[in-house]
């Protein structure tokens, strides 16, 4: 006798905010875990036996591809508009966490059938960024003086801070550096460590030294100058 997955038990996985087998109707028997390469490069050193492979700690995107199986073909249009273009992309066992996904390729639907009926198969390919990220990140309070901050991640994260400033220089004190914002005006800045920029009212800030960073593990941040309160969305990265 055959035995059934339960719901529970039942690969899925949600793009751009929609369910595979609760939105779309459409099912998979399984979900590898796959984790990122890092990127190296390999030189021939002239007097040196072998290569030399040097990295930067970078990690490259990669491909991941889904065999689905459709049941009700008549919903194969909507299917298609669902799966093209980018988004997030959240599997089933690790529900918590998305990574970015660029639909490359959808392979025609192959009719088959089984026991249980007539069913329609396809393969679809993402595009994957290398990092995942939590499905639901919230900015934690800097307060007056040394702030502790735990990057509970695999990698540095590039956190996003926002300060209230009441005017005038201020300076992030960091684990490894600071950063100085520059003759700030009154009210909110936000201050992107991945971008670099730093913004008031979507004018840009001077400033000057090294964007803050959270390493693995606790971080000492301090605020330094006149302001009335800030932030910290730490965006942590998981392979």
């Amino acid at each position: 006798m055959r035995e059934f997955m339960t719901y529970d038990q039942q690969p899925y996985f949600i793009f751009k905010n929609k369910h595979s087998i609760v939105d779309m109707e459409c099912f998979t028997e399984y979900l590898p875990d796959i984790s990122p390469i890092q990127i190296y490069e390999s030189k021939k050193v002239k007097g040196r036996s072998g290569r030399l492979n040097i990295t930067y700690g970078d990690y490259d995107s990669f491909e991941y591809s889904i065999e689905i199986q459709l049941a009700d073909f008549e919903r194969l249009n909507e299917l298609k508009q669902w799966l093209r273009g980018q988004g997030q992309l959240i599997l089933s066992h690790d529900p918590d966490r998305y990574r970015m996904a660029l639909v490359t390729n959808s392979s025609k639907p192959i009719q088959f059938d089984n026991e249980d009926g007539f069913f329609w198969k396809f393969t679809i390919t993402f595009l994957l960024e290398p990092f995942k990220h939590p499905v639901t990140d919230v900015y934690a309070s800097l307060k007056k003086g040394i702030t502790k901050i735990d990057n509970d991640g695999d990698e540095i994260s590039r956190p996003l801070i926002e300060i209230f400033s009441s005017g005038g220089d201020l300076t992030i004190n960091w684990e490894k550096g600071e950063f100085v914002l520059l003759n700030t005006p009154k009210g909110k800045l936000t201050v992107d460590s991945e971008t670099g920029l730093v913004l008031s009212d979507g004018k840009r800030i001077k400033n000057k030294g090294s964007r803050p960073l959270l390493l693995k593990g606790f971080n000492n941040i301090e605020i330094l100058g006149e302001y009335t309160n800030a932030s910290i969305l730490r965006r942590c990265v998981f392979l």
